[in-house]
């Protein structure tokens, strides 16, 4: 894995509280239909001025998930997260075939129309279901 200064960190939702006794985390996924967020991965939360990364050890649940994250074990330790934006790795991010593109790679990319400079894409907001 990169040092985390060459990595590119994506918003990908927040902590919304605690779930429970044993440290679990009720996430809000800033994309609910994400395939990304699964046991294993890694994401960040900003701490300290620093990002700092945490592995997800479990997660259920459909539309707001349910994390238990590495070394987090009881509510006391979950308290600092919460309301906490968190972050993925762009490296996390899953291989896609060459005429498709995340959206978030296109933040940054200069809007024409009909030959004339419109802009740039500074965010994107999808579509809620």
């Amino acid at each position: 894995m990169s040092n985390k200064t060459d990595q590119k960190f994506i918003p990908f939702g927040k902590v919304l509280k605690s779930h429970g006794v044993h440290g679990e985390l009720k996430f809000f996924l800033y994309n609910e239909n994400s395939t990304i967020l699964v046991n294993g991965v890694l994401i960040w939360i900003h701490l300290n001025n620093d990002f700092i990364p945490y592995k997800i050890i479990s997660i259920r649940g459909d539309k707001n998930k349910i994390v238990k994250l590495e070394n987090i074990d009881s509510k006391d330790d979950s308290i600092l997260f919460f309301h906490k934006e968190f972050f993925i790795s762009r490296d996390e991010f899953p291989d896609i075939k060459s005429d498709n593109f995340y959206l978030n790679d296109i933040i940054g990319f200069k809007v024409i129309s009909e030959n004339m400079d419109k802009g740039y894409i500074y965010d994107i907001f999808p579509p809620r279901s």
